[in-house]
């Protein structure tokens, strides 16, 4: 959460690792368009694939208020 004007990273506390316990977070992608210019809620999927092309998706809401 956040408010109009105040932009965050979205990828701040995000990490991934895969089966063998190897640190993947710089192979994270983020799918979704959001604005810190307008209130609302805004859907942000964070989705990563790893060596063996395993693939993890998760999604969030970035909820930015007046």
């Amino acid at each position: 959460q956040t408010k109009i004007g105040q932009s965050i990273d979205v990828m701040t506390g995000v990490t991934a690792t895969d089966t063998c316990g190897n640190d993947i977070t710089a192979k994270i992608v983020t799918v979704g368009r959001y604005t810190f210019d307008q209130a609302g809620d805004y859907d942000i999927k964070y989705v990563v694939t790893d060596l063996i092309d395993s693939r993890a998706e998760v999604s969030v809401k970035l909820h930015v208020t007046n």
